[in-house]
This record gives structure tokens, sequence and C-alpha cells, in this order.
């Protein structure tokens, strides 16, 4: 599944929410999870309290929904599954339509405000390269414990939120592969790794 964070327009003003992508390359749509998911629970008529319950497995803020673990992840594919079988003219409870083509929102960052991030320096060819400028090796110990840095959690920015200083006449740039932590851990071990991955992202 394919998570975003969006934002809409309402006559209450902007608002932010989470969603998943769906549909095929070139006409994606932007699913609203949480109102999906309340309008699946109100048609199954099981829990009273829908919305309130829709709200608790699904916030809108994707490190909150990743601590929720597999119940707010099955919930999540209910939701998506609901909308799908529904169709593209599905609405909430409310009456909120539960899909969004992606003309029609914002995308923001998947995960606009980390609890933290770290920078890791863990392509061996970069560190390799970097070790021949300075006329040194790469020191074995990189080997069994990569270097990281902590990154500044307020500055992650989404699609075409770009800031160009104004006294910046080329600017670089590199792609790099985020890891979100959905599980709390210590000292975890390799082979469980992956247990507390919750996703990645670019």
């Amino acid at each position: 599944m394919k998570f975003i964070t969006f934002e809409i327009p309402t006559p209450a003003g902007t608002v932010r929410r989470l969603g998943a992508l769906f549909g095929s390359a070139g006409e994606e749509r932007a699913a609203d999870l949480a109102p999906a998911f309340a309008a699946r629970l109100q048609a199954g008529g099981e829990e009273p309290r829908y919305r309130e319950y829709a709200d608790f497995r699904i916030p809108q803020d994707i490190c909150e929904f990743a601590a929720g673990g597999e119940p707010s992840l099955d919930a999540a594919r209910e939701a998506l599954a609901y909308v799908e079988a529904e169709g593209l003219d599905a609405q909430g409870p409310g009456g909120e339509r539960l899909s969004h083509p992606l003309s029609g929102i914002r995308l923001l960052a998947p995960v606009p405000r980390p609890v933290g991030f770290r920078d890791c320096l863990t392509f061996e060819g970069h560190k390799q390269a970097g070790a021949r400028r300075r006329n040194t090796t790469v020191d074995p110990l990189w080997y069994e414990m990569p270097t990281a840095y902590k990154g500044n959690r307020l500055t992650i920015i989404g699609p075409g939120d770009l800031a160009w200083p104004r006294y910046t006449e080329k600017l670089d740039y590199e792609l790099e592969i985020a890891i979100l932590i959905g599980k709390r851990g210590k000292d975890i071990p390799e082979a469980e790794g992956l247990g507390h991955i919750f996703g990645f992202t670019v």
C-alpha cells in the first residue's frame, strides 16, 4: 500500500489527511482512509461509534498511524478496499468524498514531521570515493557500524516545496531512501530488523 499525506480544501480551511494511492498509472487517486473506514464500519453495522473508532485506528499523522501496528494497517486495508469497491463517487458518513483526483489535492511529504531522523552513510562506493580524495582508506569499523548523524526533523518538505536560495545559481540534489520505523525496539537482532520497519520512501 502506498501511503500519502495530503491536504484538501474545505469550507473550514485546508485540512491535512492520511491517504493511500490507488488506481492505474496516470489515473491514480487518493483514498481518504479514516472517513472511508468509518463508512465501511457504518455500512457493516458492527460499530456504533464508527467515526470515533475510525479516527482512533487511522489517525491523520502517519507516525501515530504506524505506531498502531497491524490493527491500524488492517483498518487501512479495509478502508481502501471499501473505496475501490464503492467507486469514485463514494461518500463518507458525513457526505465527504472518499477519493480525490491527484489534481484536486496538495501532496505533502509522506512523513511531514517525523519524531526524529538520522542520515546514514551506507553506500560503500561514496565512502570509498571520499576516502580516496583524502588519500586514505575506509575504516574497517565502518563495515561493522555505519555512521549516522541527527537531521533536523523540521526541514522535511514535500513535492513542489523546494526553497531555492536567492544566492544559488546551481542546486545539487541526491535521492535518498528513507526507512520509517513503526515499532519500538532496542538492541534488535539483525534477523528481527524488518519486523520493526513500517515502510520506505524516497
